[in-house]
């Protein structure tokens, strides 16, 4: 550009130095000629100027040749001081030379670096090639400057994003670019960090959308509103509808606005709020939303904006309604069934005392009978009657049996901390005379655990897997006993074993059932509700109870209890 605007001044200069030059020599020859004084003052004063003129010219040249290398200087010098080559594109040849900074940025030595431009254009990202082409030559049609950036390849064979700018600085006498100078920036760190903040806003787009989380932005000073995307659709808003606080305001229940007010105001003493309202949409749906957020105050103190999250909750309100009606209902139930309870103890003391009556009067009567005519009643009628007797025998125990079953597990008011070797004392105590009459033999384990539990359902338990233990035994054996335990995590495994008749394994758990005999009538008493009383006992208190065969014959009873029974 410089070397154009001087060339305007070129042609008078060498003409004025011509000129000069001539009539010097004009000048010289008229002095030999001998010619007059006037004209060879003429003659040397044309020869003086030409010479000045001349020496002017090329003072003035060395001068601006001078300024524009020492301000190409500077350009490289500040180009390189912020991480920027140059590149010089002769596009007559097609030859490329870069500067060093440039050349550093894709790992090159710059002396040693040759290329053209289809070596350069090679070196570019295939995504970014056409574009990046399609940019070089409408810069060369119209001289720039062309703008793009792209990914260039390093000599490593890594990539590095670069911003490239360019221009047209020379063209030949047709007006045909010849020349572009350009600048190319490193902008990978740039790149990177969008690349990052683009992966960032995704995971939390899908994050929000997963969570049903919209985040929003009020600008109180500057007036305006940002609704996220889910947000959007948490409000029902359209996509060209203008986020606002008026938009979100009107969708707002009428009977939860007095919250959003309280929440304002509160923003004075604190700078965060956190509320629980119902918008209803355009669609006329419901929907519940958290809304959390945060305040920023300008200097007199005001309120200057908001940010915060609403949180979708209609699925957890539904649930909470749900529970809540739920609970209600169970408080129905609940007094339904103390209702009930009422009446089943109301029953089971009927039980106990009208029903028992009759068959009372029904054995004293027929024993009565039995011994005013005994010596008048045949053999077969005396068994009769004593059939009578046994079953109504039979029925009082069975009455006595529900009424026991009936009791267990109604209440925990009495739970307390109660040792087991003195339960299973008190049992053998209350077992003293059948234990006698058997000729039984018990072992129990020292150091029987302490557990909560209610003491009189503990001793029924006890009593009645002792007192099986000792009923259900072979004739030919003598009933042997043993109570142990053992500790297993935050359980406890308590057992009686016998050397009993045992039961069958497919047997055990029918064991359990109500009115379940597993042997026939006539061979031993009972009425198939002792064992279903244990199991109602131990789960009462928390545990289960099983049965295992025990080494030698017989059966080990099991319970597993915990260390603290519910209460």
């Amino acid at each position: 550009m410089g070397g154009w605007r001087l060339g305007r001044f070129i042609p008078p200069a060498i003409l004025l130095l011509t000129l000069g030059l001539l009539a010097g020599l004009l000048g010289v020859g008229q002095i030999e000629a001998g010619l007059k004084p006037l004209t060879l003052i003429v003659t040397l004063v044309l020869f003086a100027v030409g010479l000045i003129a001349g020496w002017a010219y090329l003072t003035d040249r060395k001068k601006v040749e001078t300024a524009l290398a020492l301000s190409e200087q500077r350009l490289r010098l500040a180009l390189d001081a912020a991480n920027q080559g140059w590149f010089d594109v002769d596009l007559r040849s097609g030859k490329v030379t870069i500067s060093p900074e440039y050349a550093r940025i894709i790992g090159y030595d710059p002396d040693g670096f040759e290329a053209d431009v289809p070596n350069w254009l090679a070196h570019i990202h295939p995504e970014d090639r056409d574009g990046a082409t399609a940019v070089f030559r409408a810069c060369i049609e119209n001289g720039g400057p062309g703008t793009t950036e792209f990914r260039r390849q390093t000599r490593s064979g890594d990539w590095k994003w670069i911003h490239s700018i360019g221009k047209i600085v020379e063209w030949d006498a047709d007006h045909r670019a010849t020349r572009m100078i350009g600048v190319h920036t490193d902008i990978t760190e740039r790149k990177q960090a969008e690349l990052a903040l683009k992966k960032s806003e995704e995971r939390s787009r899908l994050a929000q959308e997963a969570a049903h989380v919209g985040v929003w932005e009020w600008d109180i000073v500057n007036k305006r509103n940002y609704w996220s995307p889910e947000a959007r659709k948490l409000y029902g808003a359209t996509d060209d509808e203008v986020p606002s606080n008026e938009g979100w305001r009107r969708r707002v229940n009428p009977e939860d606005v007095p919250l959003i007010d309280a929440a304002w105001n509160a923003l004075r003493e604190q700078k965060e709020f956190e509320v629980e309202l119902r918008l209803i949409l355009d669609s006329g749906e419901t929907r519940w939303l958290l809304t959390k957020g945060s305040a920023e105050y300008d200097a007199s103190g005001n309120v200057s904006k908001l940010i915060g999250v609403n949180l979708d909750i209609t699925e957890r309100k539904k649930t909470e309604e749900y529970i809540s009606n739920t609970n209600s209902m169970l408080v129905e139930q609940a007094k339904h069934l103390k209702n009930v309870n009422a009446e089943l103890e109301q029953f089971a003391y009927v039980a106990s005392h009208d029903l028992r009556q009759p068959l009372r009067m029904v054995t004293s009567y027929l024993t009565l009978i039995s011994k005013q005519l005994n010596s008048q009643l045949s053999e077969e009628q005396q068994e009769y009657i004593e059939f009578a007797v046994n079953g109504a025998r039979r029925m009082d125990a069975l009455i006595l049996g529900l009424l026991e079953y009936s009791r267990c597990g109604r209440q925990t008011e009495s739970f307390r901390s109660v040792s087991l070797a003195d339960i299973v004392a008190e049992s053998l105590l209350n077992l003293n005379t059948t234990v006698t009459e058997a000729g039984a033999k018990i072992s129990v384990a020292e150091g029987l655990p302490k557990i909560r539990g209610d003491k009189a359902e503990l001793c029924r338990l006890f009593q009645n897997l002792i007192g099986n233990a000792i009923k259900y035994q072979r004739p030919d054996k003598k009933p042997e006993i043993e109570i142990g335990f053992g500790e297993k995590g935050d359980r406890w495994v308590v057992w009686v074993q016998d050397n009993g008749i045992g039961i069958p394994e497919g047997q055990r758990e029918r064991a359990f059932r109500i009115f379940q005999r597993l042997v026939p009538k006539g061979s031993y008493e009972g009425t198939g509700i002792g064992l279903a009383i244990c199991k109602k006992i131990v789960e009462h208190h928390g545990g289960r109870i099983w049965i295992e065969d025990a080494t030698g014959g017989g059966s080990i009873f099991l319970m597993e209890l915990p260390n603290t029974a519910p209460v």
